[in-house]
């Protein structure tokens, strides 16, 4: 495994420019996304009680922001941005990843520079079309767990039957969509290499052991940086801490790209 993390850590440096950009796409997403949970909860705080130890007022106020968002459509045009950001995110991920995927191929397969622009033309549109799929095979039975607050016109009623659903049923949810994931995950290195549909899931699939323990490694590699980055920025609040703080969307962009490297690395050794 040492020399394939290596060798996926020659081809990210390589990708330095292309990670800043990501880093800058995580970063705006991540502001697009705050601002949008900001304006829904900022108008309802407002009305928090300025006197928090009495007991009927947090109260008064629990069921004041319970019957706005449970009886009006306060929440309508929030939702309505969400989604349209989120269908935005499912155009745009697509595309970078077509350009890492080839582009970290080529170069395990002995290219000298980058080709994530050519990676982007050549293999957006199946990437694109195993994204959607792959959201929808993950979506669709999310919906269907969350039809009582779709179909029942009493939210309070319908937001209880969701709460009360099996822990089985979510269960089950989970490993289905993490089935999904791995799976699409192997399709979308076979696209990355330019083959069939079919020979890139059978291929990658041959490949899963080694596959999954590089991103065993690597993802547990960033859970730590992760955590010790918000522990610091806990414990010792100083602009050095804030600063690593700002820079955790570049690390996990940057592991992005060595997990795809390193596991090209390993399917090609």
């Amino acid at each position: 495994m040492s020399h394939q993390l290596r060798q996926g850590w020659r081809i990210t440096k390589q990708h330095f420019k292309i990670n800043v950009l990501l880093f800058l796409y995580q970063a705006l997403w991540g502001f697009l996304l705050f601002r949008t949970i900001d304006q829904i909860t900022s108008p309802l705080l407002l009305r928090y009680p300025s006197v928090s130890n009495s007991a009927e007022a947090l109260q008064m106020f629990w069921i004041e922001i319970e019957f706005q968002l449970l009886k009006t459509d306060i929440l309508l045009p929030y939702i309505i941005s969400f989604i349209l950001l989120l269908v935005l995110r499912m155009l745009i991920t697509p595309i970078w990843q077509s350009g890492i995927f080839y582009s970290a191929h080529a170069m395990c397969g002995g290219e000298q520079r980058s080709n994530f622009r050519k990676g982007i033309r050549t293999c957006w549109k199946p990437m694109m079309l195993l994204y959607w799929i792959k959201s929808l095979l993950i979506i669709a039975p999310l919906l269907w767990i969350l039809s009582p607050l779709m179909k029942e016109e009493n939210k309070a009623v319908a937001l209880q039957a969701v709460l009360g659903t099996s822990p089985w049923i979510w269960a089950v949810f989970l490993l289905w969509a993490a089935l999904v994931t791995i799976v699409g995950y192997m399709i979308q290195l076979g696209i990355g290499a330019e083959q069939p549909l079919l020979k890139a899931t059978t291929g990658s699939l041959k490949h899963i052991g080694k596959v999954v323990l590089l991103g065993i490694i690597i993802v547990a590699l960033y859970g730590v940086i992760s955590l010790s980055i918000h522990a610091l920025s806990i414990l010792w609040v100083t602009f050095i801490s804030f600063l690593l703080y700002q820079l955790l969307p570049f690390i996990r962009s940057t592991c992005d790209i060595w997990l795809v490297s390193s596991q090209y690395s390993a399917i090609k050794s």
